[in-house]
This record gives structure tokens, sequence and C-alpha cells, in this order.
């Protein structure tokens, strides 16, 4: 029998639309306000200041172009690049440097995802978008905009066949003659780019002490440069500087949780988790946005000691309408971790918020596909793991792998449970190269290479849903589920 939780919120995928913002009307009659949308931005009220700035760029104020495209450039980076060009065709003198930048994270987004998914490309994955960050860089720089010296570094350093090395290099020297913060800041990453840290440890703590909270990113650099070093205490003393500059208002936030994300993942000293939790705390009743990654910090690391306990955060997270705290809670659920196993209860944690999270169409996967909550329905089994899969969970397409190899609910296919395998085990699963290895042990060539075409179309096929030229649910598994 099927589960109430899965029949009462069956799902149509034609025309799904993921990972929106939607842009919520502003209350009563608020008039919107520059100022205002600021102050909301620097809380991280993030939803209502984009409903603002919106309201305010399509009235023709410039700045609010910008900034509602810099909100927009990491989610909906299409829109992002719209507003920006509006700004540069009003003489905005920011605009040109922010769409350098865009373009640079969306090459090496691109380039990220080709080695990450294996995609065949003919050319050099993000190349194109590279090349229009290298042309908006040399057009901001022309008009006085030194803020792009740093783009021109990262072009240099991920993509060699811009061939601007002299160029970058010529560039950087000439700048030194500026005492700007974004000159002195491009020769400390041009040294990290040439690998030249340990060289100029010196200089680059000269310039990044000299800097200190004017450009965030020294505070990166000199942990980088202190982790080369293995200096634990020189590490904690930057930490405390870190503090000491949000609590004089020096430092945002946003900042600080980019830095604390950072910190996880680079782990200096083998103590990241404990900074990251460190001055995350600190910004939890001014930024809301802290509370939830404290939360997450937490539940990846059970060992961390904190104050406060991290089922009461959760609750507390989930009743601000964070659908990131249901996401977690249904995880929690679904694997017994902290929670009693319920499967239950994580479908009815994760069906609100499918539209959402990646994540919670994995798991809705599995609870279909696996018969969790009655009986195994392959067909909402197979919707939810190919949205999942096709939107970069890291585990969907061995579960897909599995699905068709196993039977579950599916005719046995080892041609698609191949493909799968094969996607899976370019993203670096190895018990997907296992079981690659036993699909094609029982398959004639011919198979094997149908196998590898359909996973080749699957993985192109990604990469124009990742550049919104399609919508997921155009690409179809035809005749997979049983009958």
């Amino acid at each position: 029998m099927q589960s109430s939780c899965i029949k009462k919120h069956s799902v149509r995928l034609i025309g799904y639309v993921f990972v929106a913002i939607a842009l919520g009307a502003l209350h009563g009659c608020t008039v919107p306000d520059l100022d205002h949308a600021k102050q909301r931005l620097h809380t991280g009220e993030f939803s209502s200041a984009q409903s603002e700035l919106e309201l305010l760029a399509n009235r023709g104020v410039v700045e609010a172009m910008v900034l509602l495209a810099d909100q927009l450039s990491r989610s909906e980076p299409m829109r992002a690049e719209s507003y920006y060009l509006r700004a540069v065709d009003a003489g905005d003198f920011k605009a040109r440097g922010r769409l350098a930048k865009l373009y640079s994270q969306l090459a090496a987004d691109a380039q990220q995802s080709a080695k990450l998914m294996g995609l065949a490309t003919a050319g050099v994955p993000g190349i194109e978008d590279a090349g229009r960050a290298l042309d908006f860089s040399r057009k901001a720089l022309a008009l006085g905009d030194d803020s792009v010296l740093s783009t021109i570094v990262r072009l240099n350093e991920l993509f060699p066949e811009l061939n601007v090395h002299d160029e970058a290099a010529e560039i950087i020297r000439v700048s030194q003659h500026s005492v700007s913060t974004n000159a002195l800041y491009a020769q400390v990453l041009w040294w990290e780019s040439q690998g030249q840290s340990a060289a100029h440890a010196a200089e680059i703590e000269r310039i990044c002490n000299r800097l200190g909270y004017l450009e965030v990113g020294c505070y990166r650099s000199l942990i980088s440069l202190y982790q080369l070093q293995n200096n634990e205490i020189k590490i904690e003393l930057v930490i405390e500087r870190v503090k000491k500059m949000y609590r004089a208002n020096h430092i945002s936030g946003a900042e600080i949780v980019s830095l604390a994300n950072w910190l996880k993942e680079k782990d200096p000293a083998s103590k990241g988790a404990f900074f990251a939790l460190s001055i995350l705390d600190i910004t939890r009743e001014k930024y809301p946005e802290a509370n939830y990654e404290i939360v997450r910090l937490l539940y990846q690391n059970p060992n961390l000691q904190y104050s406060a306990d991290l089922n009461d955060l959760l609750l507390m997270q989930q009743k601000t309408g964070d659908w990131r705290s249901s996401e977690m809670l249904g995880e929690m659920y679904f694997i017994g971790k902290q929670r009693p196993l319920d499967p239950e209860k994580a479908c009815g944690l994760f069906e609100p918020i499918k539209n959402k999270s990646v994540n919670a169409n994995y798991y809705l996967g599995l609870l279909a596909r696996d018969g969790l909550l009655g009986a195994p329905d392959a067909k909402s089994a197979l919707n939810y793991l190919l949205m999942a899969a096709r939107f970069g969970h890291e585990k969907a397409d061995l579960a897909l792998a599995e699905m068709f190899w196993s039977a579950r609910g599916v005719a046995k296919n080892p041609v698609y449970a191949y493909s799968f395998a094969r996607i899976a085990g370019i993203r670096g699963s190895m018990q997907a190269e296992k079981l690659s290895a036993e699909i094609s042990g029982t398959l004639p060539q011919a198979k094997i290479d149908t196998a590898l075409e359909i996973s080749n179309q699957e993985l192109d096929a990604r990469r124009l849903i990742k550049k919104k030229h399609l919508t997921c649910c155009e690409l179809q598994v035809q005749g997979a589920v049983a009958q």
C-alpha cells in the first residue's frame, strides 16, 4: 500500500522549475527605499531586500540594479547579467567589473562541473565565459576600476588557454605603483597563484596586516600562509582579529559566514570546524543566517562542543521558515541520526520542500524505491531520483544504477544500470566503479557501447540544464518503469 505521504503529495514533473527564489511582495504600502534595502542585506534579510531592490531597479535606480545583481549572481546568474548590463548602459562605474567577476565565476563553475561530471566537450569548459570576463576586466581597468585585478589573476590561474600570463604579470607589476587596496591584495593573490607564498611570506604579512578588514580576503591569505608554516598560534591570532573587526562593525555577517565555510573546507591546524564555530557564534544575534550555519556545522561535526543544543537550534531555525532546517531534520529521521528512525516523519518534512531541495528529491526517491512507506512506487522513485541526479546529488546516480540492475520496481535494464553507474563512477563513487565492473562482465561490447553513448548524452544534457537551456524533465528515460 502506498504511503499517504507520497500519495497526498504526488508530483507532476513536467515543466518543473527548480531552485527558484521567490521575490515576495512588500508588506502593505511600504515605499521601497535604497537605504532600507541595504540595511536588510546587512542583517541577512535577503528575500525582502531583493524585493525592494527589484522595485527600485525597475524604476531605473542604477545602484539598486548593481546591488540586486550582486544578490542574484549565484542563484540566478542570467538575471544578474541582465541587471549588470542595464547598469553598464546607464554608465555605472562598478558594473563592468561586477560583470567580469560574474563571468569569471560562471567559467570556473563550468570548469569544475566538467571535472566532476566528466562532461565531454569539444573545447575548453568555461572558456567562452572566461573570455567575456577578460574582456570586461580590460574595459573596467581602462576606466580606472582596479577591483578587476583579482579577477585577472584568477583567470590566468584557471585558464592558461587565454594566454594572458605575461599581460597579467605586467598589469600586476604596474598596479603596484598604486597604493590602493585592490592593487596591494592583487599582488598577494598573484604570489599565491604562482606558488610563491612561502618566498614572499614577509611581504604578504606586511600587506595584509596593513590592509586588515579593508580586504577580508587577506584573512584567508594570512591563515593559508600560517597553515603552510604550521603556525597554529598565528592562525588563532587571525581568528581573534576577525572577531574584533566584526564586533567593531568593520566586517559583515555575510563575510563571516563566507569565511566560516572556507575554514571548514581548508581545516587549518585540523581545527577548521572549531574556528568556524567560534566566529559564527558571535554573529548569531545580529545575523540570523549564522544560526543555520551553526546548525549545519554541529550536525556535520557531532564532537564539537557548543552552549546550545542542536535540536533546540534546529527547531528554532525551522520556526523562521528556513526550509534547510526541514531538510536537515528530514535527513536525521531518514537515517536515524540524533533522531529515531522514522520514514513517515522524514517524508512529511521532505515533501513540502521538494521544489527547493535536491536532497529532498533524493530521499523521497529512496523512500519510494525501497517501499519504506508501504509498497514500492517505482514511478515516483524514478522521477525523484532523476531530478536529484540531474541537479547534482552525488549519490542519486548510484541509486538509479542499483534500481535498474536489481529490478527494484522497474524492468531490469543492464544498459541503463551501466550508464548511471558510469556517471556515478566519474563523479568519484568507488561503489559505482565496482558495480560498473560487475555489470560490464554480463554485457556484450555492443551493449556497453550503447550504454556509453547514453551516459554521454545524459551528461551533455545535464550541462544544458545547468546553463538553463532546457528543464530537467525534457530528458526522458524511455520505457523504464515496469508495467
